[in-house]
């Protein structure tokens, strides 16, 4: 039995809830194949057609959905398959179910819910109903099945297989950085996070919702891959990668030891005291991303609800980079009531911090998220997730108190980390801010983010690979724009 995952587009990173899917698929008999659409979907729909699978799994993220779903429904009418849609819309938003061309909605974890979906379907030659984590269309009538227990022991799933994506699209290996995954869940609340509508879900908190793969798992899977594909950064994608000191310090001691490649991480600073810098820093720790968000700290303490403090988040970013590690910082501007000022002291806590890179980006009103209903609330956002844009660095959906203060933070947006990395020259783009916004500056912007993130890297690729990746990304970004951005 045959199974097809498609995608949206290639981009620079393997879709690793695919990966897992298809690695638990695999070692149960099923055959997987991968399938990307956006840069020829005649040409993808045909070779879905000669592989005539039957299920195609569609990976769904808000903004991309409606394009997948109205390729399900066309597909229907030259192929005889299940369509079954899972990630993070569906996860968030399954009333997708009603539309013609879903059959099935998987929420949350999809690993061990579509094994035993396809286990069920290969047995009995019907769409099976009761499957948990699923919601199922047989005829007129809706399955909803609750959620199954999250899966705490991560080490009992196999290693993602990334080789179905490198060998159908080698372009995925041109580069040296590749993701891995330490732990799953998150237990703050952070209101423009998905994490807290995800726990809602499963009706967890606190702890419960962490889970941690061990040091050992997790170093024989890269060494593994070390072998096999080209490798030399690791990028953990989990969101608080230092939560649990004990693990984090043991994590330090076994990776140095099998592995010692430089990586990057996701974290917080209140979980960087100054022994786990240390113990990140001697494991080689290369690039740390921490979330500011918002410079106002009554903003972010209430609205954002993330409690640490202004002075904290700069003495941690200058304790990491003291200790050799490079900082990304990541900034929401045009939140929701918070205005051109907002992100005015946002840029101005940048400054001070003087961080190695300062990523911007706007607020994008997900279903579901706490965030969305406070600016519903606040009247600046009308709640239409038929609306939401794929991209989120470039467009805002949010209304603002004037056409103008609109327009200085879209230009704000493509000089937020060029006014970060040379401050003095912020008069000048303080002053561009004020002009219409236009492609020139989006360019200036997205080629300068582009540049000083190479800089940062701690390995070089080849002339030939640098520019394959560039043209990837010139394709992938005239794809995006070309839907229109809002002025």
């Amino acid at each position: 039995m045959k199974i097809a995952f498609v995608i949206n587009q290639v981009q620079y990173s393997i879709p690793l809830g695919i990966a897992y899917c298809a690695a638990v698929l695999k070692n149960r008999g099923f055959d997987c194949q991968v399938f990307e659409i956006s840069h020829n979907e005649e040409r993808a729909q045909a070779e879905l057609c000669a592989y005539s699978p039957d299920v195609i799994g569609f990976s769904l993220y808000s903004g991309t959905h409606q394009g997948l779903i109205r390729l399900s429904e066309r597909l229907k009418g030259r192929l005889k398959f299940i369509g079954i849609f899972g990630g993070p819309h569906a996860t968030f938003f399954p009333e997708i179910i009603q539309d013609s061309g879903v059959d099935a909605v998987c929420l949350g974890e999809g690993e061990l819910a579509l094994a035993e979906f396809m286990e069920q379907y290969r047995e009995k030659g019907a769409i099976p109903t009761d499957i948990a984590n699923f919601w199922i269309k047989d005829g007129n009538k809706i399955f909803k099945n609750k959620v199954r227990p999250l899966i705490s022991r991560l080490d009992s799933l196999p290693f993602p297989d990334r080789m179905i994506f490198i060998k159908k699209y080698p372009i995925f290996n041109l580069h040296g950085i590749k993701h891995f995954l330490a732990h799953r869940g998150c237990p703050y609340h952070c209101t423009f996070c998905f994490n807290h509508a995800f726990n809602r879900i499963y009706g967890i908190s606190g702890r419960d919702c962490y889970h941690s793969r061990s040091p050992e798992n997790i170093c024989e899977e890269i060494e593994l891959e070390r072998g096999r594909m080209k490798l030399d950064m690791i990028s953990f994608v989990d969101d608080c990668f230092s939560l649990d000191r004990e693990w984090t310090m043991d994590f330090c001691k076994v990776y140095r030891e099998r592995v010692n490649l430089p990586f990057q991480i996701n974290t917080r600073v209140e979980n960087l005291d100054a022994d786990r810098i240390a113990a990140l820093a001697s494991a080689n720790c290369w690039l740390i991303h921490i979330g500011v968000e918002s410079g106002n700290e009554d903003y972010r303490k209430k609205v954002l609800k993330r409690g640490m403090s202004n002075q904290l988040l700069i003495s941690t970013i200058k304790l990491c980079r003291q200790a050799g590690i490079h900082i990304l910082t990541e900034n929401m501007i045009g939140l929701p009531s918070e205005g051109y000022d907002g992100a005015i002291n946002t840029l101005k806590l940048n400054f001070e911090a003087a961080p190695d890179f300062s990523a911007a980006s706007f607020f994008t009103p997900y279903p579901k998220l706490e965030l969305t209903r406070f600016a519903v609330e606040e009247g600046v956002y009308q709640d239409e997730v038929g609306e939401l844009p794929e991209d989120y660095m470039h467009r805002t959906l949010l209304q603002f108190d004037s056409p103008s203060e609109k327009r200085r933070i879209i230009n704000l947006r493509s000089f937020f980390n060029l006014s970060v990395r040379y401050p003095r020259l912020w008069p000048i783009f303080n002053f561009l801010t004020k002009l219409p916004p236009n492609p020139l500056f989006r360019i200036i912007g997205d080629i300068a983010d582009g540049f000083f993130l190479w800089k940062i890297l701690p390995y070089r690729i080849s002339l030939k690979d640098f520019f394959l990746l560039v043209w990837q990304y010139i394709t992938s970004y005239r794809k995006i724009m070309g839907r229109g951005v809002s002025n």
